[in-house]
């Protein structure tokens, strides 16, 4: 599994994302306990991840501006792709919402776009070994 961490400035807020979540399921629990989510949502969660392939989950905890991302694994670059932007896209619903941004604005596509940007340094690496 792999572990990144980003911190988006212009809103003062963390996103962690895990890859490859399905294959340490102890770090999604210690991840989720961390960002304090509630015990019925962490169980969906980890049970979507350990489950399926091509899945992914976002939490966010509006308290601590964080966001915590599990992406299983594809099974195929696209699908990868896929999920991350998919998921993404979740968590700029949460963050447009707490500071009452306009999901269609200029703004929100900016947000989805820079962060995706930003995690693609990542899992590049993930497209490059399959």
């Amino acid at each position: 599994m792999i572990k990144q961490q980003l911190f988006i400035e212009k809103y003062d807020w963390h996103l962690t994302v895990l890859y490859k979540a399905n294959k340490d399921i102890s770090t999604v629990v210690e991840a989720l306990w961390f960002i304090k989510c509630p015990y019925g949502i962490a169980t969906q969660a980890i049970q979507t991840i350990i489950a399926k392939r091509n899945n992914g989950f976002c939490f966010t905890n509006n308290l601590i501006k964080s966001t915590l991302i599990g992406i299983s694994e594809t099974d195929s670059d696209e699908q990868l792709v896929n999920t991350v932007v998919h998921e993404v896209k979740h968590m700029q619903s949460h963050i447009c919402s707490y500071y009452n941004i306009d999901e269609r604005s200029e703004e929100a596509a900016y947000l989805i776009g820079d962060t995706v940007e930003e995690l693609y340094k990542v899992f590049k690496y993930e497209l490059e070994q399959s």
